[in-house]
Parts: C-alpha cells; structure tokens; sequence
C-alpha cells in the first residue's frame, strides 16, 4: 500500500482560497443571469445589464453597444453616464460597421472574441481605437465583445471617466467570466424585441387594411 503524502497547511491554504475564488466566480455568474432573467423589454434589459455589470466589477461607467437590425453595424444602446451636450449627442450617434471590418481594427478584434484596453497615455498607434477613445471622451477603457453562435452581437465598454481613477486589471478578470451569461441574455432580449417589433407592424397593416 503506498503511503499518501501529508496535506500542508501551505496546501490547504492554496486549495481554500483556489476554491473561494471559483465560489466568487460562480456567484457572479448566477448574479447575471438572476437579474438579467427578470425582463425581455429590450431597454429595461439593457439597464439592468449596466447595474449587474456596475455590482460585479465596480467601475464608473458603461457603455452598451448592440447590433442593429440589418445587422451591419454596433451603435449606441444604454450608459449609465451621460456626457455634457452635443458630446452625449456625439456618443449616441456612434456607428461601428461590422461587415468586413478593418484588419486589425478595434470591431475585428472583437469579432474573432478578443478583449481590447484602449490608452491614450500608452502611445496608443491604432485609429480605430483613438477615434473611439476621442468619442467616449476617455483616456483610458476596456471593453470586451459579446458573441453569440459566433457572431458579434454586442460589446461592452467600461472606464472610469467619472472619477478618473485608474483602470484595474482585474476587470478583464470579471468581464471574462460575466460577458458569455450577459450575451446570451442579450441575444434572448434582441429577439424577443424584434418579435414584438414584428408583431407591432403586422397588427398596423391590418387596421390600415
């Protein structure tokens, strides 16, 4: 019979706070996907995916960009900042294509799934990311794509413009393990939004006929 090695207090230690850590994880997750079960209006939604997003990795703003209809573009969805005058008008006005993007661009890099931080203090030398960057009115953000069966239906974008405070390495951390629950909500909400669209349009053709 072979003798099994002594557990260490060192070991024990490791593998408590290995395990507090996915209890963190999972939390978070279950948090997401309780709040953003609660409601398909597409606005609600959308709001109640900046509080969860705001619980989870406590920064200052958020940004939501949604793919619209004909599926050819990100555009504004809902912030839970708003920008002085014509520069929130600016912001809201925001259009990404996504058909066949740049190479290299900040929407390809979404598209193939990748996260992108974007600085201006860094000698940030990709256009695509100081044109965004000049519009959010930032020097710094993260932000991560939401991708449903492989495609991009969304992103999300945070900072801290706010307050100005540093942005913290740990909020990839938590965008990771949130952003698969937040786009799967956000995928459920688009269509249902565009089924009661739908159903709309169809009720006014038949009063008008």
């Amino acid at each position: 019979m072979v003798a099994m090695e002594p557990t260490t207090v060192e070991q024990l230690h490791s593998e408590n706070n290995a395990l507090q850590v996915k209890i963190a994880e999972l939390s978070a997750i279950n948090k997401i996907a309780l709040m953003l079960g609660t409601s398909l209006e597409f606005e609600e939604f959308l709001d109640q995916f900046i509080v969860a997003i705001q619980d989870t990795v406590h920064c200052d703003r958020v940004l939501i960009l949604v793919q619209d209809d004909q599926e050819t573009v990100l555009q504004y969805g809902a912030s839970n900042f708003k920008l002085p005058g014509d520069q929130q008008a600016n912001l809201e006005g925001l259009r990404l294509g996504t058909f066949q993007p740049e190479a290299g661009s900040i929407v390809d890099d979404w598209g193939s799934g990748k996260s992108v931080w974007g600085n201006l203090n860094a000698g940030e030398d990709s256009a695509s990311i100081k044109w965004l960057l000049t519009h959010l009115v930032t020097d710094a953000f993260f932000s991560i794509p939401l991708r449903a069966e492989d495609r991009l239906i969304g992103a999300v974008i945070i900072d801290n413009k706010p307050s100005g405070r540093p942005l913290e390495t740990t909020y990839q951390y938590w965008m990771e393990i949130i952003s698969g629950s937040g786009a799967t909500a956000l995928q459920n909400a688009r269509l249902h939004h565009k089924t009661v669209r739908e159903l709309a349009d169809s009720m006014r053709e038949m009063y008008i006929l």
